[in-house]
């Protein structure tokens, strides 16, 4: 009886894996190609890269969806506008695995303002978080803007406090160890401006 229990169970596993083949999708988009399989009402997106309606979905069947991109934002802010010298390699390496290529164009300009020596002379720590942020997810890309805070302190006690603005848009994207919310910024625009010296 054991043994037809688990040539059953093992008949069922085959069936749902021969269903995830079979009801495989592969669509050309240019270079990429991405493979749709639908297992247990999810919907897996495996590929280079894609964007579409079809990854769409999940933001809008999906109604927590919505406090995984504010967390996504919030975690973006917070490796990449916080930092001191010694975390500052690590937190914008962590950082740019949440956006998209528009990230290694605020790494090279980061590098071309030798933004790590200045920490370095000056032992500034910086810490930044938001205040509030408002996500559109009716539209996709889904729209984000984000108001936060940024404060540079130096050794002697003095800070400089200023206000962050993030505009910016948000696509899905494969989860992943450095990504788990499968999402990455994109048009990303910052304003901050000086608001309290102390």
């Amino acid at each position: 009886m054991e043994y037809l229990k688990n040539k059953r169970n093992n008949i069922n596993a085959l069936r749902n894996i021969s269903f995830a083949l079979v009801a495989g999708l592969i669509i050309s988009n240019g270079v990429a190609f991405v493979t749709i399989a639908k297992l247990k009402d999810q919907i897996y997106i495996i590929g280079k890269s894609f964007s579409g309606q079809a990854t769409a979905t999940e933001g809008k069947s999906n109604p927590y969806r919505v406090f995984e991109v504010e967390n996504h934002i919030a975690s973006f802010t917070r490796l990449f506008f916080s930092f001191d010298q010694f975390t500052y390699d690590q937190n914008e390496e962590a950082a740019l695995q949440l956006i998209g290529s528009q990230g290694k164009e605020l790494r090279k300009q980061r590098i071309a303002e030798k933004y790590r020596d200045k920490l370095k002379q000056t032992n500034v720590t910086c810490v930044a978080f938001l205040d509030s942020i408002k996500t559109d997810m009716k539209s996709y890309p889904y729209r984000v803007r984000a108001y936060g805070t940024q404060i540079f302190s130096d050794s002697k006690g003095r800070s400089v406090k200023k206000q962050l603005r993030l505009s910016c848009t948000v696509s899905e994207t494969g989860r992943g160890r450095e990504n788990p919310f499968g999402l990455l910024i994109d048009n990303l625009d910052v304003k901050i401006k000086d608001l309290k010296r102390r």
